[in-house]
Parts: C-alpha cells; structure tokens; sequence
C-alpha cells in the first residue's frame, strides 16, 4: 500500500488540512476547515489538484460577483474561456487541429455559459496562472482543469508524456527511473528530439 503524505498544517486555498479525517471505503480523507469556518473533509488528490479550493464558499462568492456585472466579459478569465471555446470549438481557429480536432472537447456547462465557468473555476490566482487541464487527453471540465502554474503545468506535462523503451511505451518519468537519469535531464532530451513521443499540449494563459 503507497504510504501517506502528511498533509496536516497545509493550505490549499481557503482550505487548512487539519489532520487525518479516516477513510471513504478505501480512500484516505483529511479533516479540514475553510477560512470561513466550515468543517469539512476531502480526499487528498481533490486538494493537491486544485479542485477543492474551498468549503464551496469561493464558488457562491463568485457567482454573486457575477451577478453584479463587474465587467467581467474584459476579465482575463472570460478571455481564457473565449480562448479554450475558439480552440476546441472553431474549425477556423489555428489551434484548432491540435484541440478539437483531436476530440479535445469544452462541457455544455461551460460551452453554454462564462458564468458557470467562473462559478466552478473560481477566480485566476494570479497572472503567473492559466488553466491546465489535469489529464491530456480528456477534454475542459471542472473535474479536469484547475489553475495553474507554468512548472506545475510542466510537471503534469512530464508526468503524461510517452516515449518508447525498446518494444514498449512507458511514461517519460519511467524512462528516466530506468536509465538512472534525473527527470529534467530526460525532459531537456524530449524536448530536443532526441526521444521519440507525442508532442506536448498547448495552455491558455
């Protein structure tokens, strides 16, 4: 059984990890409580991917901003969405092929409306952040994306590029166990051309 990171005394968001809160059936859960009081207890992974921000306090916060109409269709958030809809959505767009056209695809609830993506999305962190879709190749929705980092989109790229090692493909990070080499070493090597792999995903920033 892998051994559990202590995550007590961190913060994710709105969110402070208290200690261990039992288990889900089999998974782990952290007993932890918002900014805002609430108690409440997640699975670890909902906290380090970003999902799990808040208490949902962050969200209703938001949806209330928007109702007040801040101009936010000039947000750097309604231009991220703009963009992740013109790339999976129009044919026309230059991204397109490496987006929709690969079956890259945007949930109704954000096709159909910013204010949903906002809602679920919460605000940008910071400008250094865009949103990242946690696995490549499903598509943008709320259990899939989070706000991101440049590294942090990196090391996800990392972790979900394929080379080939002889007569099997394994992930970029298992390369790199095999031969003995740091992980960078093998990314600068990728990125190079010297491995052979998929090209890597594009961002929205």
């Amino acid at each position: 059984m892998p051994r559990l990171i202590d995550m007590t005394g961190q913060r994710f968001g709105r969110v402070l990890v208290l200690g261990p809160g039992g288990r889900q059936g089999t998974t782990p859960r952290w007993r932890c409580v918002c900014d805002c009081g609430r108690e409440l207890f997640v699975q670890g992974a909902s906290l380090r991917t970003g999902r799990q921000q808040s208490c949902g306090c962050l969200k209703s916060e938001t949806a209330a901003t928007l109702h007040r109409k801040h101009g936010l269709t000039a947000s750097p958030e309604a231009r991220i969405w703009s963009t992740m809809k013109q790339r999976c959505m129009n044919p026309n767009n230059a991204s397109f092929s490496e987006y929709g056209g690969r079956g890259i695809r945007v949930c109704d609830r954000w096709a159909d409306s910013f204010e949903s993506f906002l809602a679920d999305m919460g605000p940008r962190p910071s400008p250094r952040h865009s949103i990242d879709r946690i696995k490549n190749d499903k598509g943008y929705e709320p259990a899939n994306c989070r706000w991101a980092t440049r590294s942090e989109q990196n090391s996800n790229t990392r972790r979900n590029v394929f080379v080939f090692d002889g007569a099997e493909t394994v992930t970029l990070t298992e390369w790199a166990r095999r031969r003995g080499v740091h992980v960078m070493t093998a990314w600068h090597r990728y990125q190079r051309g010297r491995l052979p792999g998929p090209s890597t995903p594009h961002s929205i920033d």
